[in-house]
């Protein structure tokens, strides 16, 4: 059985020279069933391709795949947790993002996620000490920078 001719990316599946969403999905399902769901940086591109273009549940599926094949890995772990909170799933979403933690302690941008997160439920001493451990040029807008700026004022 081959597999089916794809275009440069698994991005340009769901946008399409005509935006045939449910064209790329299928595609996507169908190279699941082709057993490629062990495939991490495939389940990646698949779940982020859905995940930018709004399609949260089925980027969230993606991402399950790759954290169950894959459970010693930071990156889908995160991604698997920016889905969930994107997903209204809070509590999966801290869960996930501090899974990533574990892995690799060292991850700005699951750090800067989480920080941002906890930030916004009011945990400005648990947002700081993420922040903290960041550095400036981990950072690809300002706001984390501007909310440790603000938390080193107050807190």
């Amino acid at each position: 059985m081959s597999v089916p001719r794809m275009p440069t990316s698994p991005a340009r599946i769901t946008r399409g020279p005509v935006g045939d969403r449910a064209g790329a999905l299928r595609a996507y399902e169908r190279i699941v069933a082709l057993g490629f769901r062990e495939d991490l940086e495939l389940m990646l591109q698949l779940g982020r391709a859905c995940f930018r273009e709004g399609l949260l549940a089925q980027a969230h599926r993606y991402f399950e795949l790759a954290v169950t094949a894959h459970g010693e890995s930071p990156e889908a772990a995160a991604c698997l947790g920016y889905a969930s909170h994107r997903l209204g799933n809070d509590p999966g979403a801290l869960f996930w993002i501090r899974r990533a933690l574990e892995l690799e302690p060292q991850y700005p941008e699951a750090r800067i996620y989480l920080a941002n997160m906890l930030y916004d439920r009011g945990e400005t001493e648990a947002a700081l000490h993420h922040l903290e451990r960041t550095e400036p040029d981990d950072h690809y807008d300002e706001l984390g920078l501007w909310r440790c700026i603000e938390l080193r004022k107050t807190v």
